[in-house]
């Protein structure tokens, strides 16, 4: 049985799925968990270090373990914790936004959305014509998020303008962004990102991730309710919205003035 076959039976959301497949690529297929021990030594981030003992796990009940046999098995993650990802600054985005104009489609459509929209990379890609939908001027679109959680995000003004641009433009039509056989993956945004980080360093910190973080940080800085962010983000909890809310130096001086 395939390992991405194994994790499906295991009902993992598809996104997990995707993560779990192309980081198992990189564990060694012999003496995994001895990797995982010199991993752990290194002092990797705890949240880098839990992926991977979670997949190692897996491997163990696909060979014939139990969950509780595969957990005894692997040894306790003792790491240091994750750094704090930090969004973009006014100036970085301004600049990101300049570069981005010069990228081919669908990747510049994709990159400008993904600051505006604050969806994760694998929601981005994934997107289908049929969960676009149209209320009064207003478009939305319905996500089946992290965990196979549902919510319906509405569009800004400004993404609502680039996506209707393409979808004028490219008339795509099962997917949003046809990739050449199904849709975009999400890796090869990801290599656009690197592509940006190695060409100008000044945003040596880009990533989709950290583009989510531009989004949420945003937000924040307008006033939006931390609860509102939540439901934006798609977070179950508020405690990890609130480890996407970063405020600037401008923010503080705001706060102190107001005293």
């Amino acid at each position: 049985m395939k390992f991405r076959t194994f994790l499906q039976k295991q009902a993992l959301a598809p996104s997990t799925i995707d993560v779990y497949c192309r980081i198992n690529r990189i564990i060694p297929k012999d003496n995994a968990i001895e990797w995982l021990e010199q991993e752990i030594q290194k002092r990797k981030p705890v949240s880098t270090l839990m992926v991977r003992r979670s997949i190692i796990k897996f491997r163990l009940m696909k060979d014939g373990y139990t969950e509780e046999e595969a957990v005894s098995m692997l040894p306790k993650t003792r790491g240091t914790k994750s750094k704090m990802r930090d969004g973009l600054t006014k100036r970085q985005l301004l600049r990101y936004e300049e570069i981005c104009e010069n990228i081919r489609e669908p990747f510049r459509t994709i990159l400008l959305l993904l600051h505006l929209t604050g969806f994760r990379i694998n929601e981005m890609c994934t997107i289908q014509m049929n969960q676009i939908k149209r209320a009064g001027d207003r478009y939305m679109i319905e996500l089946m998020g992290k965990g196979g959680k549902p919510r319906t995000i509405p569009l800004s003004t400004k993404a609502q303008r680039l996506l209707l641009q393409y979808i004028k433009t490219y008339q795509p039509q099962k997917w949003l962004f046809q990739g050449r056989k199904t849709h975009i993956k999400p890796k090869s945004v990801r290599n656009w990102t690197l592509k940006i980080q190695k060409e100008h360093p000044e945003l040596s910190n880009l990533s989709p991730h950290v583009l989510r973080h531009t989004f949420a940080t945003s937000l924040h800085q307008n006033d939006v309710s931390p609860l509102t962010i939540q439901m934006l983000m798609g977070h179950s909890d508020l405690k990890t919205t609130q480890r996407y809310i970063h405020p600037t130096m401008d923010d503080l001086i705001k706060g102190i003035d107001r005293l």
